[in-house]
């Protein structure tokens, strides 16, 4: 009996420390205390503290960036981890992080390593299908600090680790499976969408957007086809349309060249990519093409251009995204077999695709003699590894694979190009105005039509006829400076000025920004490079059908943006734009650019709106599981909902009862261990979601009941070392 009033006393006090909300984050021992002899397992212990953690908002600090379990899935699982989708990783940790055959997660950050495998239960999970990884974890392998604070649900991460290389000696992106096969442009000038295609297809497989490289096989003559002929797209907003470029002779543009300019162009509003089995690389004469959008598989939700000679920056790319596109001068005269050095010639003529580097490899390898005897050597070791797009057998090559110096004069004088994709059902419709597609001009660092400068621009969008209530996910847009904060606000409804039948202007009160904010706070952030950044919106913006919107972007310094626009009547290409389409700020107020001189150019800004469909309907998640523990508690499962935040589950002692609620869950499972052996008691479930500030709440399931069972307990105990084991 003495014992027994120890327990009791022992279980009275955990009682009231639960209620306090005191745990050790992150404590690994078997046991979590003792009171006067008698412990308490961490099974025990841990799910009950997961059940309190994951009932409120769990915040994240992980390198100066912050996230919550409100904006991401993040929850703690029944061992007290902070898991996270793998998905983020990225992002928060500035690293690499790849799932190999399902089962492999490996992270990579500076020159270090985390390597995870499913089987082993040592912090990545699979979960209602998605993976996730523990933070904490992942901060042992990656030498970062990773703390809790109890009473703020915070945690936080920072990086510790000083003298760590940025960057490993060796990489090559073929050892972790993350490169498509190689390629042929054939007779083609080509090179440039090829270049492209195999950076995108690295980027797939990079981050779980593709699996499998050897099936991975994105159709380089879309893109080239769409850059140069894209009549057949047909923008589903309408908000394109009038933006063409054209060809009478596919076969003579495709020899022409390219760059990434036009891949981006293309790529940006949704014509592409699709498979190669769709639209096929043509033989000697070009074939004809037309668009379908019902094939459509990735989109391109990013670019980014980082000057080669910011070698350590390129390699981090390439290490955290996957294989860079680049530019160089190509001739026999400078070449090695697969060793490439050119030392005289600055101007480029052939894109590749960077897919790994080796520090250490001898400058000796890339010697060369030029027409007067004189012998050429890099300055230093080291160069790029190379994936070509002249099949796997060119005498120049190594399978397909080549090496260029570090100290290429014409690789170092163009930038590195790498992309983000996601697949195509990300979202649902693209906002956009910017559809031109005309060849030199235009995005990041071209010397095109540059004359534009602001620190503020505008795109208003009208919600379509037909489309249905949306959510915004996400803003795009590119600009041609790095290093520039930005900050985003929506506004509804703004007022407008008109424009009649007869294309006369009507109001003075055209401002966008009159409308009514949409965001409590602006989103704001800071360009690394030069480029195309998508931008996630909170998920409270919620636009109807016939609503206008505009997204203002507001810069802490006069930036040039990337705009479609005609710079010559040249033919081949054209270029609409409308009243109450693009602004920009030369004075601080913005104005319609359709009302000044820059109407002649039909310019519209490459800022972009990405929305989903929504519906205020959840699914009723019904209880699939309701039955008594060995540990005398009441174990309840329940469907997954789709679209759902989180579950609330309630419970009464009797079948027409008050209900009270237990708690709020992002998982389809809780352990009641708050009842009695021998009661019967009742529970149900309902979904729920977040929507333009309102908490939306499904059907409630069909109730349960479980009656939980009187166990026959056996105590056994060991008083010599004043310890006490219950079993039941």
């Amino acid at each position: 009996m003495k014992y027994s009033k120890r327990y009791i006393a022992f279980t009275f006090i955990l009682a009231l420390i639960f209620v306090s909300n005191f745990y050790i984050y992150a404590n690994d021992s078997s046991t979590l205390g003792a009171f006067r002899g008698a412990q308490i397992d961490n099974k025990v212990w841990s799910p009950l503290v997961a059940a309190n953690v994951n009932g409120t908002t769990i915040r994240l600090k992980i390198e100066n960036k912050e996230y919550t379990s409100e904006d991401e899935h993040v929850y703690m699982d029944e061992n007290r981890n902070i898991m996270v989708p793998v998905s983020m990783l990225r992002d928060a940790l500035n690293s690499s992080a790849h799932v190999y055959n399902q089962n492999e997660l490996l992270v990579e950050k500076h020159s270090l390593t985390a390597d995870f495998k499913l089987a082993d239960d040592n912090g990545f999970v699979q979960y209602k299908g998605q993976f996730y990884a523990s933070l904490d974890k992942l901060s042992k392998l990656l030498d970062m600090t990773c703390s809790f604070d109890t009473a703020t649900n915070t945690l936080t991460m920072t990086d510790k680790s000083e003298g760590v290389s940025a960057v490993p000696t060796k990489y090559d992106l073929r050892d972790r499976q993350r490169v498509s096969l190689i390629r042929d442009q054939g007779s083609y000038g080509t090179c440039w969408a090829f270049a492209a295609i195999a950076a995108m297809e690295s980027t797939a497989l990079s981050h779980g957007v593709a699996d499998n490289k050897a099936t991975l096989d994105m159709s380089e003559y879309n893109v080239a086809y769409m850059a140069f002929d894209d009549r057949t797209f047909a923008d589903p907003l309408g908000g394109t349309d009038g933006d063409n470029t054209y060809t009478d002779d596919m076969t003579e543009a495709l020899s022409r060249g390219g760059n990434q300019t036009m891949v981006f162009r293309a790529m940006s509003k949704w014509a592409g990519m699709v498979n190669e089995s769709d639209c096929a690389y043509p033989d000697a004469t070009a074939t004809r093409y037309s668009y379908d959008a019902s094939k459509l598989q990735y989109i391109l939700t990013g670019v980014r251009q980082i000057n080669m000679q910011d070698r350590d920056y390129v390699k981090k790319a390439v290490m955290e995204n996957g294989a860079a596109s680049m530019y160089y001068y190509d001739s026999d005269i400078y070449a090695n077999n697969e060793y490439y050095y050119n030392y005289k010639i600055k101007s480029t003529n052939h894109a590749v695709t960077i897919v790994g580097w080796d520090d250490t490899i001898s400058r000796d390898n890339f010697k060369s003699t030029d027409s007067d005897g004189t012998e050429y050597v890099p300055e230093g070791d080291g160069a790029w590894l190379i994936k070509n797009s002249w099949g796997s057998s060119n005498y120049r090559t190594n399978g397909g694979y080549m090496w260029i110096s570090y100290y290429d004069l014409s690789a170092n004088s163009g930038n590195a190009t790498y992309y983000e994709v996601a697949k195509k059902d990300s979202y649902d419709y693209n906002y956009q105005y910017d559809g031109n597609t005309e060849i030199g001009y235009g995005l990041i660092g071209s010397t095109g039509a540059d004359f534009i400068l602001a620190n503020k621009y505008a795109n208003v969008f009208t919600v379509k006829k037909g489309t249905g209530t949306q959510k915004l996910d996400a803003v795009a847009f590119g600009v041609k400076d790095a290093n520039t904060s930005y900050s985003i606000q929506i506004y509804k409804n703004p007022a407008l000025n008109i424009e009649d039948a007869n294309g006369t202007i009507t109001g003075n009160t055209d401002n966008p920004e009159s409308g009514t904010p949409l965001l409590d706070t602006p989103v704001t952030g800071k360009t690394t490079f030069a480029g195309y950044y998508t931008v996630n919106m909170p998920s409270t913006v919620k636009l109807d059908e016939g609503d206008t919107f505009a997204v203002v972007i507001t810069f802490d310094d006069e930036t040039s943006m990337d705009y479609s626009y005609i710079f010559s009547d040249t033919a081949g290409s054209t270029s609409v734009s409308r009243n109450n389409e693009s602004y920009y700020a030369p004075s601080g107020k913005l104005v319609d650019m359709y009302e000044t001189y820059l109407k002649k150019y039909s310019i519209n800004m490459c800022i972009k709106a990405f929305t989903s469909k929504v519906s205020d309907k959840l699914s009723v998640p019904q209880i699939t599981k309701a039955e008594s523990t060995d540990n005398n508690g009441a174990r309840l499962e329940w469907q997954n909902v789709d679209g759902a935040e989180g579950y609330e589950l309630f419970r009464s002692t009797a079948a027409n009862g008050t209900y009270n609620m237990l708690g709020s869950f992002t998982d389809n499972s809780y352990v009641d261990n708050s009842v009695r052996c021998g009661k019967k008691y009742y529970y149900k479930v309902r979904a729920y979601k977040t929507f333009s500030g309102e908490r939306i709440y499904s059907d409630y399931s069909t109730v349960q009941v479980v009656v939980v069972e009187i166990p026959i307990a056996t105590v056994t105990g060991n008083i010599n070392d004043n310890v006490v084991t219950l079993s039941v």
